[in-house]
């Protein structure tokens, strides 16, 4: 059994759907702060969970999921705007847990919780498609595919093909020109997938 600083070490933040909470653990985390943590709040929750209660998983299905055109998750994986409004909170979020963390005794550094891969991914997509608002001004082409590819390939979880084809993925993104990423984008809209696959 994995503790809560092996766990984020290991697997970095990661947000659980279907969460359930108990009071107890819900009075050490909030209130939040509604404004910053608004497109991050169930991994905000999740990683909160973590550190000030014991989490159990359940195997049983309890409920379905259901994508449409509205889904948060979806628009943001095709709306740049989504994307820009959401990397800024996903990147502060292990420093905030650091600092919950030492609140409670544990020696955990946010530079010890890795950045998950897909948020460098949507941090390229976001500086490639719309540089003029993207919300980290020192990023260039040169730092974006140094951190992408480096948090590729210290991402436990990423076997080495993994790692190996998410880096040809990343470097596509990075380098091939912008009509490409959009197309790829638009395989993630499920309005057109539907339109495809039922006519």
């Amino acid at each position: 059994v994995l503790t809560a600083e092996q766990l984020l070490r290991r697997h970095g933040v990661f947000a659980i759907e279907g969460d359930a909470f108990s009071r107890s653990a819900l009075n050490r985390f909030l209130p939040m702060d509604e404004k910053r943590w608004r497109h991050a709040t169930h991994a905000y929750m999740s990683a909160m969970a973590l550190l000030y209660g014991r989490v159990e998983m359940l195997d049983d299905v309890l409920a379905q999921r259901r994508f449409h055109g509205a889904n948060e998750s979806i628009k943001a994986s095709t709306n740049v705007g989504e994307i820009q409004r959401r990397l800024p909170c996903q990147w502060d979020l292990p420093g905030v847990i650091a600092e919950h963390a030492r609140l409670i005794g544990l020696n955990l550094e946010a530079t010890e919780i890795p950045i998950r891969p897909g948020h460098h991914m949507r941090r390229c997509i976001s500086w490639r498609l719309s540089p003029a608002s993207h919300p980290f001004a020192e990023d260039g082409v040169a730092r974006i595919l140094w951190q992408g590819v480096k948090a590729i390939w210290h991402y436990p979880p990423y076997s080495y093909v993994k790692r190996f084809y998410s880096t040809l993925g990343f470097l596509a993104v990075g380098l091939l020109p912008k009509t490409w990423i959009r197309s790829r984008m638009g395989r993630y809209d499920v309005r057109k997938r539907v339109e495809r696959e039922h006519g």
